[in-house]
């Protein structure tokens, strides 16, 4: 049904916004984290020794974040619970972490050459930059105006306080078996689980 496909485009090209996308989002503060690598590569020689990798990652709301990270062979976009995100601000708190808002519409290029975590993470931001390693980003936005300095601890303490909200009320919500087979979505008396 090309007649179908024509009027749709048409539609959809008359809802395009200032920033040139079909739905219009305010800029958002990511956290970006410059960490040293999990797992040994080869060129970590060359690399400085705590920003090794960049990753992105920023809360949804609720107990989700959004995490964007480059992978060897792939990027990866997730949306976490806070448990999961948990071990990521906690591997974040081993390098440094800048809170940066991303730039809408965007500064970066397209054609930017290399794909690695770093050049990812600058185009994710909207940033025009040539630098190709982590540290280089890092250099670039530790200098920027807006962009501030987390302070990653005072994180981790109040997000390992809310992991432990997390665990009880999941424990709570857990299905429990009774004798007879009856189950019982809840404790018992009131009786809280541990």
């Amino acid at each position: 049904m090309p007649w179908q496909a024509e009027e749709f485009l048409a539609d959809l090209k008359s809802s395009i916004d200032s920033n040139g996308t079909l739905v219009s989002v305010p800029a958002v503060d990511w956290l970006v984290c410059f960490v040293p690598g999990l797992e040994q590569e080869w060129w970590h020689r060359f690399a400085h020794h705590t920003h090794q990798h960049v990753f992105a990652i920023r809360p949804l709301g609720g107990r989700l974040w959004l995490l964007v990270e480059s992978w060897n062979h792939r990027l990866s976009v997730a949306s976490l619970d806070v448990l999961d995100a948990l071990k990521f601000i906690r591997w974040a708190s081993t390098g440094d972490v800048l809170r940066a808002k991303e730039h809408l519409p965007g500064r970066a290029w397209h054609t930017r050459g290399w794909s690695n975590c770093a050049v990812l993470t600058a185009l994710l931001l909207g940033r025009r930059s040539w630098r190709w390693t982590p540290h280089g980003l890092y250099r670039r936005l530790v200098n920027e105006p807006g962009v501030v300095r987390v302070d990653i601890y005072a994180l981790l303490r109040e997000m390992e306080q809310f992991s432990r909200c997390t665990e009880i009320d999941t424990v709570k919500t857990i299905e429990v078996k009774q004798p007879d087979g009856a189950t019982d979505s809840g404790p018992r008396d009131r009786e809280e689980f541990r």
